[in-house]
């Protein structure tokens, strides 16, 4: 099966946990909502005004964050394609994000060198990580929420532990 999705270019993927749908992000700014079986076009996800850098669902697959090279990241309901919350508080691209297992928590990396934590339901960081010296490129979180890593331009590789809030 073959999707027309970005005009510019795909820049980022993810299947939804339910199988059911697939988000895409590119280089026109947007990021999109798909029927996973039939290529149907869902939603469009207008709100950035720069690339989208990454995309992920929630651990119940109802909500989609969308990471940017506006220095943002937003939070949509893949139900009904609302806008939820936007997050603010890096200084440069944001290259990527993941949601904890439990979905409480949002972890995003920037060309800012920082790995954001931040708490889903207030949209406020708990903690900003900035011991790596160049841009952070990728993030993952373990299966029990206690661990964060993250890679970055600087050639490390760095294990975090997830702070009490």
């Amino acid at each position: 099966m073959r999707f027309e999705a970005h005009p510019l270019g795909v820049e980022a993927v993810a299947y939804s946990p339910l199988g059911d749908t697939f988000a895409s992000g590119g280089f026109d700014n947007n990021a999109a909502l798909w029927n996973a079986s039939d290529g149907q076009l869902l939603y469009q996800f207008v709100e950035h005004f720069a690339e989208v850098e990454s995309v992920a669902f929630s651990p119940d697959g109802r909500g989609l964050i969308v990471a940017s090279g506006d220095e943002s990241l937003s939070l949509w309901d893949v139900n009904s394609g609302e806008l939820l919350r936007k997050f603010n508080g890096h200084s440069h691209q944001v290259e990527d994000v993941v949601f904890s297992p439990d979905g409480e928590l949002i972890i995003s990396t920037s060309q800012d060198n920082t790995v954001i934590i931040w708490q889903v339901i207030t949209g406020v960081p708990i903690v900003t990580l900035t011991e790596h010296t160049n841009r952070v490129d990728s993030v993952d979180i373990s299966s029990d929420s206690r661990l964060i890593v993250s890679g970055a331009a600087d050639s490390t590789i760095r294990v975090w532990g997830i702070p009490n809030e």
